[in-house]
């Protein structure tokens, strides 16, 4: 097809701005918009784990009451995952916060250093450096879902979109497996 694609990386926030104002066609999201005229669909959805720098090998599940706050490298994924970490864990007392996961492995270095990520973040690192452990939670927060969302009129067809969508569903069962 000729369409010229142009990738970025914002919020989501920034995102549904972006689409609303029609300086995109199609955002990449972990929040529904809240504006009319946009349609979401749920592309994957994916536990949280706690993801560990230790010698240890046992990848038994966690508890939240289990992890020193002191040892925390802290990422916001949403206000839903915000609202969770708060009922366990007192953010002014955690090691770092960081915007990206590219910084997670440079920054956990000591033994017990932990930090919750979305499961793919998590292999991802666990499988590119050393000393990573991957932990299942107990009483984890709710799921990260990730949803394209366009608007309405913003495809010249729906079949575009269409199209898009099979593609990328393809492409996630390859890649992090089935949804």
């Amino acid at each position: 097809p000729n369409i010229k694609l142009d990738v970025q990386n914002h919020s989501s926030s920034s995102a549904h701005d972006l689409l609303k104002n029609k300086e995109i066609d199609v955002a990449f999201v972990n929040t529904e918009s809240p504006f009319a005229g946009v349609q979401n669909e749920e592309v994957f959805r994916e536990d949280f784990v706690v993801l560990r720098y230790t010698d240890h090998p046992e990848a038994r599940a966690v508890a939240p009451s289990e992890l020193d706050v002191a040892h925390e490298i802290f990422e916001d994924f949403s206000s839903v995952y915000y609202q969770w970490h708060c009922k366990y864990f007192d953010l002014r007392k955690c090691k770092v916060r960081v915007n990206t996961p590219l910084l997670i492995p440079a920054l956990m270095k000591s033994e017990g250093d932990w930090c919750i990520l979305p499961l793919s973040t998590a292999r991802h690192i666990k499988l590119s450096n050393d000393g990573f452990q991957i932990h299942p939670l107990i009483d984890p927060p709710p799921a990260r879902i990730c949803y394209v969302e366009y608007l309405n009129s913003g495809f010249e067809s729906s079949k575009d979109i269409n199209q898009l969508l099979i593609e990328l569903r393809e492409f996630i069962k390859q890649h992090v497996g089935p949804a």
